[in-house]
């Protein structure tokens, strides 16, 4: 079965404003995405201040920084994206802040 992309209006957690993405081929592919960018959504928030992160944001650095391969690790979910954990890694402990691109989930 043929699944065509599909416009979304994604809503920003902190201000309600709208980002308009356009979903992969793969929904498997799409929710592999969406679980990155949530850990980076998550340490912006805490890095922001908001203090109901904190706990998320030690649980994230533990999953990332674990090599476990087993489904849905970092490692595994990284390899089935075609991404290099080590990259990830380095983009997710510095300042910078990081938006999750359009073609993470091609």
């Amino acid at each position: 079965m043929m699944h065509a992309a599909v416009d979304m209006r994604l809503v920003d957690v902190e201000g309600g404003e709208q980002h308009s993405r356009q979903t992969s081929d793969s929904p498997v592919k799409a929710l592999l995405r969406d679980v990155l960018a949530d850990a980076f959504t998550v340490r912006d928030l805490a890095r922001k201040g908001n203090s109901l992160c904190y706990a998320q944001v030690q649980q994230d650095r533990t999953w990332i920084c674990s090599d476990e391969e087993s489904p849905f690790s970092f490692v595994w979910i990284c390899q089935h994206l075609g991404l290099e954990p080590r990259k990830l890694r380095s983009l997710y402990f510095s300042a910078a802040p990081v938006s999750i691109p359009r073609g993470w989930a091609a």
